[in-house]
């Protein structure tokens, strides 16, 4: 992403990036939404639509997305499990969000991953056991490492049929994402 371009604000169908996001767990049936903002907070939570949610300001998110996960986590009080959303994947709908709090509800698994057609992929959930396993010192790829990690049969694998949901990191992941949308959309004013 070019250093002008704020990538939670992205036009994304009548929203931002990152509106989607909040606009696809609200729909879901998550008990509770917490949003992190970090770098333009401001300017983010004001983009977002109108909805249930507690919106909290990471003040160090210049030191990587683990520092938004604790303070998401704090927000959230002492959750039993949390299932973990990311601001640049708007095509986690619902149904991926409802599939994960089902395989929390049936088994309180230690933690659960995406499993696509061909890869890993978000959501993650983790129980409160393994948040109590991040380290105060640990990296920015920490939720991964640790589900990835894991002792054996500690991760439950959530199957989909389909690819794995858009990540948005570049530009040009954005730019594709779009096309892609509005050609499942059949929209092209997206």
């Amino acid at each position: 992403m070019k250093d002008d371009v704020v990538k939670q604000l992205l036009p994304w169908g009548d929203t931002t990036l990152t509106g989607a996001v909040v606009q696809n767990a609200e729909r879901s049936c998550l008990e509770r939404i917490v949003v992190v903002v970090g770098d333009h907070a401001d300017e983010v939570r004001a983009a977002l639509p109108p909805g249930q949610r507690t919106v909290v300001v990471n003040p160090d998110f210049r030191d990587g997305n683990l520092s938004s996960f604790r303070v998401g986590v704090a927000a959230a009080g002492a959750p039993a499990a949390v299932v973990v959303l990311l601001g640049d994947v708007p095509t986690v709908g619902p149904e991926i969000i409802d599939r994960f709090v089902d395989v929390w509800e049936a088994g309180q698994p230690w933690a659960a991953i995406g499993q696509y057609r061909h890869s890993l992929g978000h959501p993650l959930l983790l129980s409160a056991e393994a948040i109590a396993e991040i380290g105060p010192s640990a990296g920015s790829k920490t939720l991964w490492k640790l589900v990835r990690e894991a002792p054996p049969g500690a991760v439950g694998r959530v199957q989909f049929a389909c690819s794995r949901p858009w990540d948005i990191n570049t530009m040009a992941d954005y730019r594709a994402s779009l096309c892609l949308l509005r050609r499942q959309s059949g929209d092209s004013a997206t």
